[in-house]
């Protein structure tokens, strides 16, 4: 969601894509406050991080243990490459999640 001039000339502010207009942009970003779900952070991160490695293991295959480092013993990272791909996804879920309002609330205060 995100604030726009309106140009129905029912309010100065609208909020795209949901069509809702104010008088005042301060108004319009309340409303975006009321309808954001802030996920506390620890869970967030925690999700977020656990669906794009599902994603990341989805989308490679077989081919998803050449970007992990390590073992069961000390635990594993991403290789230089991996951590490339795992950030680009991370950013997806995050979009996505966004899209649906729903954001770390750390971000969201």
């Amino acid at each position: 969601m995100i604030i726009v001039k309106c140009e129905n000339g029912v309010g100065e502010w609208e909020i795209s894509p949901l069509g809702e207009t104010f008088d005042t942009k301060q108004e319009a970003q309340k409303r975006i406050d009321e309808l954001m779900i802030g996920v506390p952070s620890e869970i967030y991160v925690e999700h977020t991080c656990e669906f794009a490695d599902q994603i990341m293991q989805d989308r490679l295959g077989k081919s998803y243990y050449s970007y992990l480092l390590g073992n069961d013993e000390v635990g594993y990272s991403y290789t230089e490459d991996g951590q490339g791909i795992f950030n680009e996804i991370l950013d997806d879920v995050e979009s996505f999640l966004a899209k649906l309002n729903v954001v770390n609330e750390s971000y969201h205060l």
